[in-house]
């Protein structure tokens, strides 16, 4: 999970294992929201989307996912659903600041 997050030397091998354990609904919500920020970072919106909505199915009040949410929403060409997202994200989290910029 510290290769997925950080995307140090290993990251790719990790976020294929983790890819492997979401297919078979075995990853926990940690580890979708790091692989669903490890594709965001690499531009993979669709496959962001996908991963960051199956974390927040399984742990719905993540901030940091719920934040990642919007922003791969909003690169995508979708300007509606990231609007309630960030206040969403904002509020999970009062010391985490990234939601009230990005709004």
């Amino acid at each position: 999970m510290w290769q997925v997050e950080t995307g140090g030397p290993g990251a790719e091998a990790a976020a294929r294992e983790l890819t492997r354990l979401a297919s078979e609904n075995q990853a926990s919500a940690v580890e979708l929201a790091a692989l669903g920020s490890f594709e965001l970072r690499r531009g993979k919106l669709d496959l962001a989307i996908r991963d960051l909505k199956a974390a927040l199915d399984k742990k719905s009040d993540d901030p940091r996912a719920t934040n990642n949410l919007a922003v791969a929403m909003l690169l995508s060409g979708d300007m509606e659903n990231p609007r309630t997202l960030f206040p969403n994200a904002a509020r999970g989290d009062p010391a985490f600041a990234a939601p009230l910029y990005n709004q």
